[in-house]
C-alpha cells in the first residue's frame, strides 16, 4: 500500500477526505430565483427567451429535423451496401419523428 503524502497547494491545509467532520461542511445555502439567475447570467442569451427562435427559423444546417435521402449517406460515407444506406435512412426518420414531438 502507498504511503500518504501531504500535498499543498498555495499554502491551504487540504484535509483527507476521511480527515472531514460534519461540522467542517459548509452551510447549504437556498438560492431565490435572482441569485440563481445572476449565477447562470452568463451562460444564458435574454435574446433568446425573449423572443425564441422557431425550428422553421433555422439555418439548413442546424435543422435536426431533416430527413436526409440515400443520396446524402452514400455521399458521406461511401462504400457500403445499398442495404446499409436504406438503413441509414429508415434510423434517420425516427430520429426526427423523436425531435417533432419534443417540440
Amino acid at each position: 500500500m502507498a504511503k500518504r503524502q501531504n500535498i499543498r497547494c498555495t499554502g491551504d491545509n487540504i484535509p483527507f477526505l476521511n480527515d472531514i467532520k460534519e461540522s467542517d461542511k459548509p452551510d447549504y445555502k437556498d438560492l431565490d430565483d435572482e441569485q440563481l439567475a445572476y449565477l447562470f447570467k452568463d451562460l444564458v442569451n435574454e435574446k433568446a427567451i425573449e423572443a425564441p427562435v422557431t425550428i422553421d427559423e433555422l439555418p439548413d444546417e442546424l435543422r435536426f429535423d431533416q430527413v436526409f435521402a440515400e443520396d446524402y449517406y452514400r455521399m458521406l460515407f461511401p462504400g457500403f451496401e445499398d442495404l446499409a444506406y436504406s438503413i441509414m435512412v429508415e434510423c434517420d426518420k425516427k430520429r426526427a419523428l423523436e425531435i417533432v414531438k419534443i417540440d
